[in-house]
Order: C-alpha cells, then structure tokens, then sequence
C-alpha cells in the first residue's frame, strides 16, 4: 500500500500543478467577475486606471483626440472641458475577443461627476455574465449627449443625427485572472482618454489675438487674429480678408491689419475671415476705440459751459474736472453717449473759478 501511496502522490501533484497553469491565462476574464466602470481608481491590484473624458477642443471643436493627457502621463493636448453631470450618458460594453465592435452586447450605463471629479464617471460595478473558460473579454466605452435624458440608448444615438457622440478605442482588462467560480473585481486599466467632439467643424478656424484696442486720434492701431489648422493632414489654399462694420476693406488680405492715423470714423467692430473650399470662418468681433477729445468750451449760461467733444460713437465719455489750484484732485462731472462722433456735455455748475476738464472712455 505504501509503495501505491508513493507512487500515486507525484501523479497526482503533477496533474493538478498541470490543471492549474493550463486553464486561465493572464488577460482572460472569467465567469461571475465584477466590472469596475470607473475611470478613476488611484489604487487597484492591477494598477491605477486615470482616464478622464473631456468635450470638444476650445477651437477646432470637431477634432477627434484619443490618448492620456500630458496630466497623466501620455502627450495628448486636450483643450475642451471636462465631461460633468448628467447631461452626458457613460455606457460600457463588452465583447468577445473577435467579436465585431457592432456586436458588443451592453453592460450598463452611468454618468459624471462633477467639481474637481469633473471628466471621470460615477463608479458602478457590473456583472459579468458566464463566459466560456479561456474566454478573454474587450470592452469598449462609449459616450452621448443624451439630450435631456431622451436619449437612453445607443440606437437611439445611431439614428439621431444631431446628437454628438464618441466611442473608445476597444481595449482589455490586461491584468484580470479570475478562476472559475470565484468572484474578482475587474479593473479598466487599458482604458485610455479621449474627447467627445461635434460633429462636423472646419478644418480652419480663426482666434481673435486682439479684442478691444484703444489709440488716440491720428495713431496708429494695430489688429490681429490667428488661423488654426484643425484637421490633420488637410491643406489648402485660403483667402484671409479684414471687414470694418461688415464692410471689405481693399487690400487687408493677411491675418494682421495695421490702421495708420486714425480717426473717429474708423472705430468699430473689425472682424477676420478666412475660406476656401469650406464656407467662410469669422473671427469674434474685435472693437477698436478711439480715445475721446475736447473740441471746444463756450459759455451756455450764467455758471454754465457747453463742452463740445470728439468720441467713438456710442461710447460712454466719462468727464471730469479739475481746479486750477489743483485742489480735491480729479471729480467726476458724468458721463455722456453720443450715436455720432460728436457730442455735448453741460457743465451747469461750474461755480469755483477756473476749470481744467478731461474726457475718458468708459469700460
């Protein structure tokens, strides 16, 4: 017997060890597994998984970006905002490997956080369903506007043409060993950022470099925008044109337009266009004022003066004056608005001796 005894045990240690390292490859995930939808675990024993999602590019809002940001350790730029609250649905799906993406079978859906959790989900464990053993799953996530709550589904995306939406790279669970009837918590570290654009946007968009530009009468003003290139890879040749108050300006055909001595009729709101075989692309509005000045003094009345002045039109002029022995400083007479060039303000108590006045544009 124990001759058997000795001869049996090897047997068998060898055929368990022999079981045990077949069965469950690293990178399966078995049946009866827990799926962490969270694309946020600063800890887990497979690593941590930090992949926020974010929303269109601050200009070139229909590029597509897939990839961890420079704040996570990859070299993706993400200039849009952070995925936050409900107005976006999370959905994570899952597949077979070899399963066509289109045939991925939904495991569950959430929504985002928001504050300083903004671009990462509201955690939820999922149930993996019984997979056959050696079965290795993919998972894809993906997200929509759900409009209000109306769009709960993705076939509901897929036969809306309005609603914008985007889907992860499919990617895998790498690290998940889970034996046969055990439970184990899967984590989504193959998970990586990406961002959720508009549908369609020009392959140009323009950025407004300067806004409001302020110069007194007869200097020189300077305005300029910049011309982005959004979609990689696409180039043609584009026209560049300068508009004052909607009207073309001869000859204003590059990105910076340089105004010498300028005057009144020449404030307003500029705007930069480019185009090409797309249609036109127009910068923000970018105003330029022209500082206010004092035309003339003449006596109104008895302690009354009517101060004549130069403005931008429609501007707020605020007037001010001073004493000629300089005391109290600068006061504030008020303000005035004129739809011209030119305008009127009544100094109708001008009762302390001689007065020095100055004129300021108003924010």
């Amino acid at each position: 017997m124990k001759r058997i005894l000795h001869r049996l045990i090897p047997w068998m240690v060898r055929t368990l060890l022999g079981a045990s390292f077949a069965a469950w490859p690293v990178s399966s995930v078995g049946q009866g597994a827990v799926v962490v939808f969270n694309n946020r675990v600063i800890s887990s024993p497979c690593g941590p998984v930090i992949a926020p999602i974010y929303g269109p590019q601050e200009y070139c809002v229909g590029d597509r970006l897939n990839g961890n940001s420079t704040n996570n350790g990859g070299s993706v730029v993400y200039t849009g905002p952070l995925l936050a609250g409900t107005g976006f649905t999370a959905a994570l799906y899952y597949g077979l490997d070899g399963t066509p993406l289109e045939s991925f079978v939904l495991l569950g859906t959430t929504t985002f956080r928001t504050g300083a959790a903004a671009g990462f989900v509201n955690s939820v464990d999922l149930q993996l369903p019984t997979v056959p053993p050696n079965g290795s799953h993919r998972f894809q996530m993906r997200v929509w506007d759900n409009q209000g709550g109306t769009i709960v589904s993705w076939s509901q995306v897929l036969a809306n043409s309005i609603v914008i939406h985007r889907v992860s790279d499919p990617f895998a669970a790498d690290c998940a060993n889970v034996p046969p009837g055990q439970n184990q918590s899967v984590y989504l570290t193959g998970l990586r950022s990406f961002n959720v654009p508009v549908l369609t946007g020009p392959p140009y968009v323009v950025r407004s470099v300067t806004t409001n530009v302020v110069v007194g009468p007869g200097a020189t003003a300077i305005l300029a925008a910049d011309v982005i290139r959004c979609s990689p890879g696409y180039v043609a040749s584009i026209t560049q044109q300068w508009s004052h108050a909607d009207a073309i300006l001869p000859d204003a055909t590059n990105s910076t337009l340089v105004l010498t001595n300028v005057q009144y009729a020449d404030a307003g709101e500029y705007t930069f266009t480019i185009g090409s075989l797309f249609p036109g692309v127009r910068s923000f509005p970018m105003r330029l004022l022209v500082a206010p000045r004092l035309a003339g003094i003449r006596p109104a009345g008895t302690d009354s003066y009517a101060l004549a002045y130069c403005s931008t039109r429609d501007s707020t002029v605020s007037v001010q004056f001073a004493t000629m022995e300089g005391a109290g400083g600068w006061v504030t007479l008020g303000t005035a608005t004129s739809a011209t060039t030119d305008g009127v303000f009544s100094d109708a108590g001008a009762t302390n001796g001689s007065r020095i006045y100055r004129l300021r544009l108003e924010p």
